[in-house]
């Protein structure tokens, strides 16, 4: 499964991470340090797979845990309309 960022949704670095806005909503979103690296996965072209499998071993983390807490971020960005799934080929 791959991800795009819609047209209406702008981003910036911080040194805190990541802050996005939805320039339909006008809200502002944070991203944590774990949201912050898939979500700068997803920027690179990755696909969702990819962008787990990555963060499971940067962190070293338990990958049932990681898994968990990576699908969890996954599904607050795509309820909130900052990430839309795209059918295409898993990298």
């Amino acid at each position: 499964m791959e991800f795009r960022v819609p047209d209406h949704v702008t981003w910036k670095t911080l040194d805190s991470g990541i802050v996005l806005l939805d320039l339909h909503s006008s809200n502002y979103y944070t991203l944590n340090e774990t949201a912050s690296f898939l979500w700068r996965g997803i920027l690179d072209g990755k696909s969702k797979e990819t962008v787990v499998a990555d963060l499971l071993e940067t962190y070293e983390c338990d990958p049932e845990q990681g898994v968990s807490d990576a699908q969890e971020q996954f599904g607050f960005l795509l309820a909130e309309g900052l990430l839309v799934e795209e059918a295409g080929t898993a990298g």
